[in-house]
């Protein structure tokens, strides 16, 4: 679908922010209040927001400025036992309140005038964006990928419109079970 877009930038050049790594502070499970995404959520869907039935930590004001979600920010799973973890891109959907992610997962804030962060998250399931996640992984027990690698990571930065017409498409497939069953796009 994008053997035609010659312009490629890096996450790093379409990202307002990132990647960084997620929270950690020993304790800091005691008594919290404050949803945290791990790793088992990245594993349990393409979008996050459900926060109910999750791990909670209790965190000072500095903690919650830095590690606090929005909307569309993009995680990348940092390390995983199993090699398609590493890597594994999910997005946070929609306003989920207050709510922050852990160490072991890389947060990316794409600039949405540039490209969709849908877009982002559905081109890591393509070949091409499997292939260049498999790129970037390294590790034998615990397979891992480094922020410097992912910002690094090159992907197609075509029209709006084109965008939205692989969004749509992939929605569609993903719906017909194509996407699952062939993994072809």
């Amino acid at each position: 679908m994008f053997g035609g877009v010659s312009e490629k930038r890096t996450l790093g050049q379409i990202a307002k922010f990132g990647p960084q790594n997620g929270f950690y502070r020993k304790g800091a499970e005691v008594d919290g209040d404050i949803p945290i995404i791990k790793m088992k959520e990245l594993f349990a869907g393409d979008e996050i927001c459900n926060t109910e039935s999750i791990d909670k930590v209790a965190l000072t004001a500095d903690e919650m400025n830095r590690f606090s979600l929005s909307e569309d920010d993009l995680l990348f799973g940092r390390r995983s036992l199993v090699p398609e973890g590493a890597g594994k891109c999910v997005r946070i959907s929609a306003s989920c309140g207050k709510i922050i992610f852990e160490s072991s997962i890389l947060r990316m804030r794409i600039d949405s005038s540039v490209v969709q962060p849908l877009f982002v998250q559905y081109w890591f399931k393509t070949p091409q964006g499997e292939s260049e996640m498999s790129k970037i992984r390294s590790g034998t027990t615990i397979i891992g990928i480094k922020g410097s690698d992912l910002k690094n990571v090159q992907i197609p930065v075509p029209s709006l419109d084109l965008q939205n017409a692989f969004i749509a498409f992939f929605n569609q497939a993903d719906k017909s079970g194509f996407i699952n069953s062939n993994r072809g796009l």
